[in-house]
């Protein structure tokens, strides 16, 4: 008896690899097992082949984000494949020169079947949405989780020189929202 190994993509890693993960960047680097561009379709690995894909920090990067989001669901194993996505939150994704978009918390909503009577707006099947992108006829992913969290990534710095008072201040908080969508059965049309 053969046991498969796990197909797991860490997609945009820069610098954070991850061991038994195939690791693809844009740049070259330490770690990066696969240079590839991901704002180009269709990518090299196979429909239905892909256990678990980590997005962190990727899609608020890429200008046509709802095609990779359809990409990354062509590749997940139906029923079972799983993709973990971290991105800005609302106007905090246009701190930095290369973010070209930003998320609301319902961003991800558009994309699942599971959460159409709990968003403010019905589900419609309905064509064309932003361009080059047509909203799925059958949405492609189930939501696991979604909350959004604060992390303070330079603050540390500021709470040993100015004390626990600097967590309070603007500088250096970054507000993001964290999304786990299972690839649900339904084909992508």
């Amino acid at each position: 008896m053969t046991v498969e190994s796990k197909v797991q993509l860490n997609l945009g890693c820069g610098k954070a690899t991850k061991l038994g993960w195939i690791n693809v960047d844009q740049i070259p680097g330490p770690g990066v097992d696969l240079v590839l561009d991901l704002a180009k379709l269709p990518w090299p690995w196979a429909a239905n082949s892909v256990d678990e894909i980590q997005a962190h920090a990727l899609l608020e990067h890429i200008f046509a984000w709802e095609q990779v989001l359809l990409e990354m669901a062509r590749v997940l194993k139906r029923g079972t494949g799983s993709v973990s996505i971290i991105v800005p939150y609302k106007l905090l994704a246009f701190d930095s020169p290369y973010h070209v978009r930003f998320f609301s918390s319902t961003t991800f909503d558009f994309f699942c079947d599971n959460v159409r009577t709990k968003t403010a707006i019905p589900f419609r099947r309905r064509a064309a949405t932003t361009a080059d992108c047509e909203r799925p006829e059958n949405p492609p992913f189930s939501l696991v989780s979604k909350h959004t969290g604060k992390r303070y990534p330079f603050n540390w710095h500021l709470v040993q020189r100015f004390g626990r008072k600097a967590l309070y201040w603007p500088f250096g908080r970054r507000t993001t929202i964290e999304v786990v969508l299972r690839r649900n059965n339904e084909l992508i049309s």
